[in-house]
């Protein structure tokens, strides 16, 4: 059984190469050279000393088909000079052959990528970009500076924008080998093409490319979640909603943090006018060239149910940041979800059973706690939530 599925195997990877349009233009021209080599062997090794063997014969071949032509080497019957004209012919025509292969490959392949079709079914480990901005470049610039350690070809971009759009964010440096993928990111058989199982996370952005309603937006981020889901149940997910209203669609689709610009824009409004420099605040701490960054930690083992003023002693002390609050719940929901259940089953007591099922159950995934007491324990799955100004490193330095 396993012989014949080997032989199946081979015989599928024979047909598919045969298929290719090079492929049976070699093999003809490979076959002239050896029956031009075996006449001229079998019409000079009587009477030519040169081409008495069938090796030197073979050297005198390739020589031949390369147009080298050393010379040390000829035939004198009239039938080996007619075959060595073959395999000039032959040499001429394999190397025409094999230069135009490889650059109508390479064109190919360059052409491919700049209309955004190239199968990345293989690519691990990349950032996952569904939709497509307006500002796009700004955005793709601030993920960037938010993050030194990613680099623009690790951005993979799956959306329908305009050809230009693109071509004028890859004609820069910073972006040169940007990864786009032109396609409905919303379809299954497009996100298959870019391995969403083996990515690191994914956003999926209120794509205004489009255009459309709102809910137009939001029903193409919704949709694209409910896919993504399917292919990659277990990718971390972030997705941007215009109309908070539609977040218990993408809760069902276990988005794990879902981005309500148009409540952070009126938020802003709101307390900028009740406090001074509210707005500047908010800027400082949000932009990534202020040099000022607000980002979760994890947390050490070994610091789990230590109270919280301990916790951020340990990293104003490691990461020189102030911690402001902690992230509970956080990494992947479904690991979080059946430790949970199992650790609320080992009570012998019914009611004590229910009531721990009910807590499983209220679980909040990625749930801030801001300004918590000094003696608040830090659980399993949290992270500190810590403020880092990478410009007073650089006054030290200077």
């Amino acid at each position: 059984m396993e012989e014949f599925t080997i032989f199946v195997f081979l015989r599928k990877r024979f047909r598919g190469i045969w298929k290719t349009y090079w492929i049976r233009p070699l093999l003809y021209l490979g076959g002239t050279f050896f029956i031009a080599v075996t006449l001229a062997w079998l019409l000079e090794r009587e009477t030519n000393p040169q081409l008495s063997s069938w090796s030197g014969t073979l050297w005198w071949g390739f020589v031949t088909a390369t147009t080298v032509g050393y010379g040390d080497q000829v035939p004198i019957t009239n039938g080996g000079k007619i075959a060595g004209v073959f395999l000039v012919i032959a040499g001429l025509s394999g190397a025409g052959l094999l230069s135009g292969s490889i650059a109508s490959f390479l064109v190919s392949q360059k052409i491919r990528e700049g209309r955004g079709v190239r199968d990345l079914s293989k690519t691990k480990n990349h950032f996952l970009i569904l939709g497509w901005k307006k500002d796009m470049e700004k955005v793709l610039t601030d993920i960037l500076d938010s993050d030194p350690k990613l680099t623009s070809s690790e951005l993979v971009i799956v959306g329908h924008p305009e050809q230009d759009q693109v071509d004028v964010i890859k004609a820069g440096k910073r972006f040169s080998d940007l990864v786009f993928i032109r396609g409905d990111y919303t379809s299954e058989s497009v996100l298959k093409r870019v391995n969403p199982r083996e990515a690191r996370k994914a956003l999926i952005v209120a794509d205004d490319a489009q255009g459309g309603q709102a809910s137009e937006v939001d029903s193409r981020t919704i949709l694209a979640s409910i896919s993504l889901h399917t292919l990659a149940p277990n990718i971390y997910t972030c997705a941007e909603l215009l109309n908070q209203s539609l977040e218990r669609h993408l809760k069902n689709a276990d988005v794990n943090e879902i981005l309500y610009s148009r409540e952070y824009s009126r938020a802003m409004l709101a307390n900028s006018a009740v406090s001074n420099g509210f707005a500047a605040v908010m800027h400082d701490l949000m932009s990534p060239a202020s040099g000022v960054r607000m980002r979760a930690w994890k947390v050490p083992e070994e610091l789990i149910d230590h109270p919280f003023s301990e916790v951020a002693e340990h990293f104003r002390s490691q990461v020189g940041g102030i911690a402001i609050g902690i992230l509970e719940n956080t990494g992947n929901e479904n690991i979080m979800r059946q430790e949970a259940l199992l650790e609320a089953q080992r009570t012998p007591d019914a009611r004590r059973l229910v009531e721990n099922l009910r807590k499983v159950k209220e679980i909040v995934f990625n749930k801030p706690i801001l300004s918590p007491k000094a003696d608040y324990p830090v659980k399993s799955h949290s992270m500190m939530i810590v403020i880092e100004n990478h410009n007073l490193d650089k006054e030290i330095a200077a």
